[in-house]
């Protein structure tokens, strides 16, 4: 008989292939393919038979593991692949942008949603703040800050009701932006810690202008405000620095 793995002569009675050393007890018989340099394998079993490259001491049954494996290594490469690429775009593109952060708090401004401006804001600055209205205005608890904060904002916005007529709406457009100089961003931040205790570790800063326009429900009435609004880089995302 012969070998299942490497192909060769065997004596019948052997258990181990004398020149590879496999086990022998279910080897069946191996024809040569002729000309071709491949032969058949066929085993005991049937469902093990297959191909069997001529001088190929791999064997047609060894042959399918490595495909396997390749096949698991190249998955893993591709989700390694795939995992590097999110990371290194959440590294080009950071967090928020300062146009979003100043667009997102003028609309939070004119939908007398303080909770929403105040989230805006870096962490530890919106607690202080939260502190100081709430004792300044004799308040107890956040929900009592904000609940003042939007009845204030409210209070605002009921002028240009009286101008344009109720349903009025509004639209935001940024129009310009000035970067802050080091000095400048340096005076902001001694600021802070000055009249908060709170000291922010901010990289950049800059001055957005929002120009609001507003517009009565027929279309018949316009008023324009330009509103400025700080922001100041922390980390990879923008914050409004309150002034």
């Amino acid at each position: 008989m012969f070998c299942g793995n490497c192909g060769s002569e065997i004596p019948d009675e052997a258990k181990y292939c004398p020149k590879c050393g496999s086990h022998v007890a279910g080897a069946g018989t191996y024809q040569s393919g002729g000309g071709s340099g491949a032969g058949t394998y066929q085993g005991q079993g049937g469902s093990g038979a297959g191909t069997y490259p001529g001088g190929d001491s791999s064997g047609g049954r060894g042959n399918a593991k490595p495909a396997n494996k390749n096949r698991t290594i190249g998955v893993i490469v591709l989700v390694t692949a795939v995992i590097l690429i999110v990371l290194i775009a959440r590294l080009l593109l950071g967090g928020r942008g300062y146009e979003r952060t100043a667009e997102e708090y003028v609309e939070a401004m004119f939908e007398a949603d303080a909770e929403s401006m105040m989230e805006l804001m870096p962490g530890d600055l919106t607690d202080a703040l939260e502190e100081e209205i709430a004792s300044s205005e004799w308040l107890g608890g956040t929900d009592a800050v904000y609940r003042y904060l939007n009845m204030e904002l409210a209070d605002s916005l009921s002028s240009i009701d009286d101008q344009l007529g109720s349903g009025w709406d509004y639209s935001c457009e940024i129009i310009d932006t000035e970067d802050w100089s080091q000095g400048e961003l340096s005076e902001w931040i001694d600021d802070i810690l000055y009249d908060y205790g709170v000291n922010i570790e901010a990289r950049e800063g800059k001055t957005v202008t929002v120009l609001v326009t507003m517009e009565s429900s027929d279309g018949l009435m316009t008023e324009e405000e330009e509103v400025p609004v700080p922001v100041v880089k922390i980390g990879r995302t923008w914050y409004v620095g309150a002034d």
